[in-house]
């Protein structure tokens, strides 16, 4: 489904989104936040492993993020001449930038901290709209099946087998029968 930026801004903070929003805000912030504090501060030197572990690890946050970010700047640039270049440029920039910046350069420094937060803004919004559709489609399938309980599904429970439901004998006193009488 191609939604535009910013229906996908509405539908991640519409009322009934709200936690598949908070959701996607959790696990679309994580991977660039990690790429950014590994690449930064954990990159040691690479002969050590755990300089190459932490260089796999920012290539797997960056391949995570990539994909979301160059579907959202499709959206955003779609109406341009050359949208699928501008769109590869922008993750490129973003990316690049937010994970090769040198922070002895105070300039660089600061395009590193703002690719991160744009970063950090498009893959929570793209994780909640994910999110978000994914329940809704969960729900519609529930809401289907509520109706025409002889289609199979894929969220169906185990059908539930009703209890016989037993009626107790009613009460035989005398009490109620001499209020009955008395009246």
């Amino acid at each position: 489904m191609n939604l535009s930026i910013a229906d996908q801004v509405r539908l991640a903070f519409q009322v009934q989104n709200r936690t598949a929003a908070t959701w996607g805000a959790v696990l679309g912030a994580l991977p660039p936040l990690s790429a950014f504090a590994f690449s930064h501060f954990g990159l040691g030197a690479l002969d050590t492993w755990r300089g190459w572990l932490a260089a796999v690890f920012v290539l797997a946050c960056l391949l995570f993020s990539a994909p979301k970010v160059y579907k959202w700047s499709a959206a955003a640039f779609g109406a341009s001449q050359w949208p699928r270049a501008e769109a590869v440029g922008f993750v490129v920039l973003l990316e690049g930038a937010m994970t090769l910046a040198d922070h002895s350069v105070p300039v660089l420094a600061a395009v590193s901290y703002v690719c991160l937060v744009v970063l950090v803004c498009i893959n929570s919004v793209v994780t909640g709209v994910a999110l978000a559709l994914d329940q809704k489609a969960t729900r519609a399938a529930a809401r289907e099946e509520q109706r025409n309980p002889d289609t199979l599904s894929l969220v169906s429970a185990p059908p539930v087998v009703p209890l016989a439901v037993v009626k107790r004998a009613p009460r035989r006193t005398a009490r109620p029968a001499r209020r009955a009488a008395k009246r």
